[in-house]
């Protein structure tokens, strides 16, 4: 029988190993404890790096939500600074917090997940990101954005994309409404006809699809 402290326990193995802060898998045959497995995580390359430029950027409030034990939790918050954690939450736990959090929340909310149960939170989050190297089909498929390499700085990538495209998008709005704006005033008051306005319309079309379109031209992909 192999199972986490608690399942044991249920099953009537006593006095288990005490692991602290490690993650563990207890194991036991035949009514006798056999002892436990413990390993633990690393951080990823770069990870603080990126949670130092996300603040830089605007990013008011970054937290945990995990399933790990507390001690683990807490000491990885601790490592990077984070403003708060939450520890051994089960999937529909995980949704409670993150809706508390975004209740209080002045902006919008972003969660990132990897696993089966985050499946729920990144569906429910503002803007749900998921690891596409090692994430779980579940959790990718529900996601809004995907992060193919799994490289923290891809948060970074991703948040510049999203800046990009919300100025192009302004930008277009106030370009095209401008121009369609000016060339009315002008069909009224006589001075342009029906051919200025053809080849006004169809220019603040090209002129939206190639400022779009600056944003990637000449970039390598990460």
């Amino acid at each position: 029988m192999i199972g986490s402290a608690k399942y044991l326990q249920e099953h009537g193995y006593d006095d288990l190993i005490d692991v602290e802060d490690e993650s563990c898998v207890h194991a036991g045959k035949n009514g006798i404890y056999l002892g436990a497995i413990t390993f633990a995580d690393e951080l990823r390359p770069g990870m603080r790096d990126t949670i130092a430029q996300l603040r830089s950027k605007g990013i008011e409030h970054l937290g945990v939500l995990s399933g790990d034990r507390k001690l683990k939790v807490q000491a990885l918050s601790r490592e990077l600074g984070l403003d708060f954690w939450e520890a051994e939450l089960l999937p529909d736990q995980k949704i409670e917090h993150l809706e508390r959090l975004m209740q209080v929340s002045s902006g919008f909310t972003a969660y990132v997940g990897e696993g089966m149960n985050d499946a729920p939170a990144l569906a429910r989050a503002d803007v749900g990101i998921a690891m596409g190297k090692i994430g779980n089909p579940a959790s990718i498929e529900t996601a809004d954005i995907v992060l193919l390499n799994d490289r923290p700085e891809q948060l970074l990538k991703a948040l510049e994309v999203a800046e990009n495209t919300h100025k192009s998008v302004v930008q277009n709005i106030s370009l095209a409404l401008g121009v369609k704006v000016l060339v009315m005033v002008l069909g009224l008051s006589g001075v342009s006809g029906l051919w200025e306005a053809i080849i006004a319309d169809v220019g603040v079309t090209l002129l939206a699809v190639l400022n779009a379109g600056r944003f990637g031209f000449g970039k390598s992909r990460t």
